[in-house]
């Protein structure tokens, strides 16, 4: 399988500055894609994200080659450990910290990690659906998502925040057509969701990772790109 992608980090029409940081590293059939958005509205979070992406790239340039998927699924995640730990020791207690969607593609699997409430989609055919799940308030078991609450929206669980990270993962076989969109919430809150799962299925279908990307950031910032927005697109061929 050969994998195509595009991908994006914008500042938006109204922050100061990007807080969101996104890595795209690929090499035939094997690659790892990841978007981080920074917390706290200020420059803790842009470092943040930058430190995600920093030492995953470091990763990647290191790792052994040889190591099979699941062996390199371990890695993965003690170094999301070994991040956490360093955010958290350098700012302490929800001063600093930042939301993560990362997919890694090794042949025929992949491998999607996530913490936060930025999001993976992945369009199979002509179907597209949200894969990862919000990690806010009212999506606790405890959540009180059909009733006003004070806390619906606020994020709990980012890497950073705390002496551990809660995080969620999902491995599976991938299948060629496979078509994934990881993207922050600034994309979404700006873009309609049944218009933006209609794109990954549809336009990421016929047209090309670039065009996609295109189209998804020109639908933002004609509806106010509010927010820092950050996607990539990787389609598997």
């Amino acid at each position: 399988m050969k994998l195509k992608y595009d991908g994006c980090s914008m500042r938006g029409a109204i922050r100061r500055r990007n807080e969101d940081a996104i890595l795209i590293k690929c090499n035939d059939s094997t690659g790892l894609f990841l978007v981080a958005d920074g917390i706290g509205g200020s420059a803790y979070g842009q470092e943040a994200s930058g430190l995600i992406r920093d030492r995953y790239n470091d990763w990647w340039d290191e790792r052994s080659w040889k190591a099979d998927f699941f062996e390199t699924v371990q890695e993965i995640k003690k170094l999301l450990y070994e991040i956490n730990g360093e955010i958290y020791k350098k700012h302490g207690l929800y001063r600093s910290g930042a939301t993560i969607v990362l997919l890694y593609i090794q042949e025929d699997n992949c491998f999607l990690l996530y913490s936060g409430d930025s999001r993976i989609y992945r369009a199979r055919g002509l179907t597209c659906k949200q894969v990862t799940k919000d990690d806010i308030f009212e999506n606790l078991p405890s959540g009180q998502s059909n009733i006003a609450n004070k806390n619906n929206g606020k994020l709990v669980a980012a890497v950073g925040i705390g002496a551990t990270v809660d995080y969620s993962t999902q491995t599976e076989p991938i299948k060629k057509g496979d078509r994934f969109l990881l993207c922050s919430d600034g994309v979404y809150k700006y873009h309609a969701e049944v218009s933006l799962r209609k794109k990954v299925a549809i336009l990421g279908k016929y047209c090309s990772p670039k065009t996609l990307v295109r189209s998804v950031s020109k639908k933002v910032e004609s509806n106010g790109a509010g927010d820092n927005y950050s996607m990539i697109f990787v389609s598997v061929s």
